[in-house]
């Protein structure tokens, strides 16, 4: 990928920020707990309150209701109106709030991607892709080789021409070997969805361990991650990406984020006939009350989260060439965290059991 001047001063200077920010707010204490949360003793980061949100979170969010448009993931005011309710350009805005405008766009338009395709082929128990494990996998195969370059048919469905769209702005951002590696984070992706479709249909119940090693990739938290390559200012170097100690921070954190979507979504899974949610698993592995299964999640995911930071402080000291992108990298997940947790909070997703699946039916 090509940078040219003006571009590669702008990274340095958000990956500089990026690099103060995180000595300036470096944890001393262990997490507060959130007065304002609705789930007691859910612990944060940092200073109790709103995330620093992005300043063109609402400009942006015009843009991903456009391009959302445009591939006819929505089709009229109700479904537009539903899309600024749940308002997943939030979750996009209070997790990367120094990114550029298009590439927060860019993760805006993915997020909503992802939601929709959970809305229509996954969480929807009545959809007859849901139903049928084998169309599921046809699906998601076709839907990878649309990442790969495939041109979609004209009469293939919405999902698919906007991840031809994705696809292409991913590409032309950050090249092909990029591109490969994020590949392979949606593949995992995908298989974790079937996993947990075949499970549902089979009516087993996973046992807890397994759930959560399954977990890690449903969420497609990780490709989340992947894109702070460019929403944290600038690709971040294998050498940091693979230090060992950078992947469990990456691992504890996608827990941290998926445990907090489980304990703040399970009334809507519950409505929806789902079992694989912590929650759920928790109450009835273990046979306690729904109460008490929601203090078990929450507590689990505190300590998680104490031990991300007490992690943290271990950080080696890379060399200057590394040192700001390891910064922006560790910033960025913590950012996730905090931004996730907020937008859960109050969006009228999980607050009013909002789901997507207009028309879940539609194809891919």
């Amino acid at each position: 990928m090509v940078v040219d001047i003006h571009e590669q001063g702008e990274l340095n200077a958000r990956r500089s920020l990026a690099f103060r920010s995180v000595q300036e707010v470096l944890p001393t204490a262990d997490p507060v707990v959130c007065p304002t949360s609705p789930v007691p003793a859910l612990a944060s980061i940092g200073e109790a309150g709103a995330p620093s949100m992005h300043p063109e979170a609402d400009a942006v969010q015009e843009r991903t209701i456009d391009w959302s448009y445009r591939f006819m993931l929505i089709v009229d005011d109700e479904t537009s109106t539903l899309l600024r309710r749940v308002r997943f350009v939030g979750l996009a805005a209070g997790s990367c709030s120094r990114a550029a405008p298009r590439d927060l766009a860019l993760l805006s338009d993915w997020i909503t991607w992802l939601f929709f395709h959970d809305d229509w082929f996954c969480d929807d128990v009545n959809s007859s892709v849901a139903r049928d494990p084998r169309r599921l996998a046809a699906l998601h195969a076709r839907l990878l080789e649309i990442l790969a370059g495939a041109r979609p048919d004209s009469d293939e469905g919405p999902l698919s021409h906007a991840l031809s769209d994705l696809r292409y702005r991913l590409s032309r951002r950050m090249g092909g070997a990029w591109l490969a590696r994020f590949i392979r984070g949606v593949q995992s992706y995908f298989q974790s969805n079937l996993w947990e479709i075949q499970t549902r249909n089979a009516g087993q119940v996973p046992s807890i361990p397994t759930y959560l090693k399954m977990r890690a990739f449903s969420g497609a938290v990780h490709t989340a991650f992947d894109l702070l390559d460019i929403t944290a200012g600038g690709k971040i170097p294998s050498e940091v990406r693979e230090h060992a100690l950078i992947q469990q921070l990456a691992l504890m954190a996608n827990n941290c984020i998926c445990w907090v979507n489980d304990i703040f979504s399970y009334r809507k899974e519950i409505r929806e006939g789902h079992t694989t949610n912590l929650v759920l698993l928790l109450q009835g592995e273990q046979g306690v009350s729904l109460e008490q299964a929601v203090a078990r999640a929450v507590a689990m995911h505190n300590g998680e989260l104490r031990a991300f930071l007490e992690l943290e402080r271990e950080l080696p000291t890379f060399s200057p060439k590394f040192a700001p992108a390891a910064a922006a990298y560790v910033q960025g997940m913590r950012a996730w965290m905090f931004g996730n947790l907020a937008w859960s909070r109050e969006t009228a997703r999980y607050q009013q059991c909002v789901n997507m699946k207009n028309w879940a039916e539609s194809g891919s």
